[in-house]
């Protein structure tokens, strides 16, 4: 896998390519972006909008499938994390 940083404007967005190498198949381009809270349950509760977004898959991608079903576990393992200190721990068996 291979990755360049695109833009940067820490702490709110982060931007890279996103290329798996021996796919055969272009880089994706990846996007975090941290927003203001948008909870009306949780007014005044110092919490996180945290945006992943994926774009540039070809039509057919394979690589979409295996994305969509990592990014949930990537991310559910760093909120575990940021609230244990310890990340979850799975295997990539798909």
């Amino acid at each position: 896998m291979e990755s360049n940083v695109q833009r940067s404007e820490p702490p709110r967005l982060l931007a890279y390519t996103f290329d798996v190498t021996g796919s055969g198949e272009p880089p994706t381009a990846v996007t975090f972006e941290l927003g203001s809270p948008v909870s009306p349950i949780a007014q005044g509760a110092q919490v996180v909008q945290l945006r992943v977004t994926q774009v540039g898959f070809e039509e057919n991608s394979r690589l979409m499938a295996g994305c969509a079903r990592a990014w949930p576990e990537i991310l559910s393992s760093i909120k575990t994390y940021m609230e244990t200190g310890l990340p979850l721990g799975f295997a990539w068996k798909h």
